[in-house]
């Protein structure tokens, strides 16, 4: 049997993945808490673990759900995902995630950027042209997605092709769709 050690970022990133699961359950502030305390330990632990940073982040939103964010806990949110990325570039789902927080705070621009740098990485990440074209409403990201949108159902045994092909059709429901024809 092997022992578990507190010295392990892992552990701490396992805690605040519970704290989180158990805030989605119970609703209780306390649990955010948690999570946050057991994300920043796995931190002081690994300086270079992204998922601890982002773990924050996510658990910092949660919080902001409940109780509103402020200018400083966007600020540092922001940062939390500068670093995650920084520390795990290639990562296009920390990516999409910060576009999300992004595009719920406002922030167009930012997220506009985000999105190009996903695309760069990943041009088949359909979720991220779906929100370069709700913010710019540039008919060739929705021309991509309607070329490719099928594609997603023989992926389903992979799943990190599933999620960058997955695009759901309900999306589309109420759009106009355009002539792609070149």
């Amino acid at each position: 049997s092997e022992i578990i050690s507190p010295y392990e970022p892992e552990v701490h990133i396992s805690g605040s993945k519970v704290y989180l699961k158990l805030y989605e359950i119970f609703k209780d502030k306390e649990e955010i808490f948690m999570a946050v305390q057991e994300a920043k330990e796995a931190q002081a632990l690994s300086r270079r673990n992204s998922q601890a940073v982002i773990l924050e982040a996510e658990a910092m939103i949660k919080a902001g759900e409940t109780s509103g964010l402020t200018g400083q806990d966007i600020k540092t949110i922001k940062e939390l995902f500068s670093k995650a990325i920084f520390l795990d570039p290639m990562n296009v789902f920390y990516r999409i995630e910060y576009n999300g927080f992004l595009l719920k705070a406002g922030e167009n621009s930012e997220a506009i950027h985000q999105l190009r740098k996903i695309l760069k990485i990943e041009p088949n990440f359909l979720r991220a042209r779906w929100d370069l074209y709700k913010i710019t409403r540039d008919k060739s990201q929705l021309c991509y997605i309607l070329a490719r949108r099928n594609e997603y159902k023989k992926w389903k045994a992979h799943p990190y092709i599933y999620n960058l092909l997955f695009f759901p059709e309900n999306l589309l429901k109420g759009i106009r769709l355009p002539s792609c024809q070149e």
